[in-house]
C-alpha cells in the first residue's frame, strides 16, 4: 500500500504513514473519515486576534490553548489537524499579550505622571498666592491699605488712577501679572469687612470642582 500524501509503502493494517502521518487505513476503534481540525487551535487564534479587547487576558488564554493544540495534534495519531493553526495562535496571541501589556504600562504610568503634575500645579499656585499675599502686604505698608477689588491685583503692578489713589505707591510689587499654572488670572476679593482673599478655581476656571478642578488657597494642601 502506497501513503496518498508523500508516496511512501506502507505496511499492511497501518493506521497511519510513519513517514508523514497521513491516515492511509481505518480509524481506531472503526472510525473512519478524514483527520479533524483541532478546536483547540481555531480557539487560541482567535483569542490572539481579540486578545487586546480584554486588555491581554485572552491572549494569554490563547498561548495556554495554543501550547495544548501542539501537543494534541501531536498525540493524535493523525485523527487532528491544524498544528500550523496551533503555532500561529501562539504567536499571534504572545504578540497581542506584550502589545496589551506594553498599552496597560503606558496608560498607568502616564496616569501617575499626570497626578503628579496636577499635584506639582497645585503645590505652585499655593507658593504663588502665598508671593501676591506678601506683596499685597508691602502695597498696604506703602498705602495704608490694599487695593480695592475694582482695582485688583493690577495695583501691584501699575500705580492705579482710581480712588483710592495710592500716596506713597512704590511698585511694582510683582515681577510679571499673577497668573495661576493653569493659565487663569488669579481671584482677588475683598469682603464687606475689608478682609481679602486671593485664590485659583483651579484647572477648570470655576469655583468649585474636585482634584485639579478644586479651588486653591494658601491654605491649601496639594
Amino acid at each position: 500500500m502506497v501513503c496518498p500524501r508523500c508516496g511512501k509503502e506502507v505496511g499492511e493494517g497501518a493506521v497511519q504513514c510513519e513517514a508523514c502521518g497521513q491516515p492511509v487505513g481505518p480509524a481506531p476503534h472503526g472510525q473512519a473519515g478524514p483527520p479533524r481540525r483541532s478546536g483547540l487551535a481555531v480557539a487560541s487564534l482567535v483569542l490572539g486576534i481579540v486578545g487586546p479587547l480584554g486588555l491581554g487576558l485572552p491572549s494569554l488564554i490563547g498561548v495556554v490553548l495554543g501550547a495544548l493544540a501542539i501537543g494534541q495534534v501531536g498525540r493524535s495519531g493523525g485523527r487532528l489537524r491544524g498544528q500550523g493553526l496551533a503555532i500561529a495562535g501562539v504567536c499571534v496571541s504572545a504578540v497581542t499579550l506584550l502589545l496589551s501589556v506594553v498599552v496597560v504600562s503606558v496608560g498607568l504610568m502616564y496616569c501617575r505622571v499626570e497626578r503628579m503634575g496636577g499635584q506639582a500645579r497645585r503645590a505652585r499656585a499655593v507658593q504663588d498666592i502665598a508671593t501676591i499675599k506678601t506683596a499685597l502686604g508691602v502695597y498696604a505698608i506703602h498705602n495704608g491699605q490694599e487695593p480695592t477689588e475694582a482695582q485688583g491685583l493690577r495695583a501691584l503692578l501699575v500705580k492705579p488712577t482710581t480712588a483710592p489713589q495710592p500716596l506713597n505707591w512704590q511698585g511694582p510689587y510683582l515681577r510679571k501679572p499673577p497668573r495661576d499654572p493653569w493659565g487663569h488670572d488669579y481671584v482677588y476679593r475683598v469682603t464687606a469687612e475689608g478682609e481679602y482673599h486671593v485664590f485659583s478655581y483651579g484647572r477648570d476656571g470655576q469655583a468649585g470642582g474636585a482634584g485639579e478642578d478644586a479651588d486653591v488657597t494658601e491654605d491649601t494642601d496639594p
